[in-house]
């Protein structure tokens, strides 16, 4: 009887042991998971960055070509690209909206022909965004081209603002990456930005719009 007694004695601290164990692992996983969560926090930036941008909606003289956008939809695409872009504390600041009439129709068809004339009739400042909201891309939902410049289909495949702030990325300095719930992910609705992301886009937000 004894025996038995001590066999239920033993195994009872042996359970005893491996729980107390496990309640400690516990508390050191729970302990990291808090440290890092709070180390992040603390790495957040701190000052905003301004990042100005020009918009011009591409309009012709035949409607049916023409951007059906107008100065209300691009004030509230930019508001929820703002709200994207705080993750960072980047601020896109709209200096103007401006309607550009196409004076030729292959410019419809021909991009970079249509943004070669963008530059040369004045539409265009290299000391910040250029985005150009067209009726289509031909298939692309935004492109961003050197030069600080990027343009915008009136329909894509994503959120619209999505598209705005992902080929804001790409002036910024940032590439396509994998994961889907990312900002610089290809043709999906990802909005986050990693920590080296951000570092990145920060800084050259401040090499090419600081002065």
């Amino acid at each position: 009887m004894s025996c038995l007694f001590e066999i239920i004695f033993l195994d009872t601290m042996k359970y005893k042991k491996y729980l107390l164990l496990t309640v400690f692992l516990l508390i050191i996983i729970v302990f990291l998971l808090f440290f890092r969560n709070n180390e992040d926090t603390l790495n957040l930036p701190v000052d905003i960055i301004s990042v100005p941008v020009d918009v011009y909606i591409i309009k012709y003289d035949d409607e049916s070509f023409s951007s059906a956008r107008d100065e209300e939809n691009i004030n509230e695409v930019f508001r929820k690209v703002n709200d994207l872009w705080s993750q960072a504390n980047i601020h896109i600041d709209v200096r103007k909206i401006d309607i550009v009439i196409a004076n030729d129709i292959s410019y419809y068809y021909d991009l970079n022909l249509l943004l070669s004339n963008m530059v040369k009739s004045g539409n265009y400042d290299s000391n910040s965004i250029n985005a150009y909201f067209a009726k289509t891309l031909q298939g692309p939902n935004g492109i961003a081209f050197p030069g600080n410049r990027i343009m915008i289909a009136d329909r894509t495949s994503v959120y619209d603002y999505r598209a705005t702030s992902h080929e804001i990325g790409h002036v910024l300095g940032l590439q396509h990456v994998g994961p889907i719930s990312r900002l610089m992910a290809m043709g999906v609705n990802g909005f986050d930005l990693s920590k080296e992301e951000i570092n990145i886009a920060r800084g050259n937000a401040l090499i090419l719009f600081s002065g």
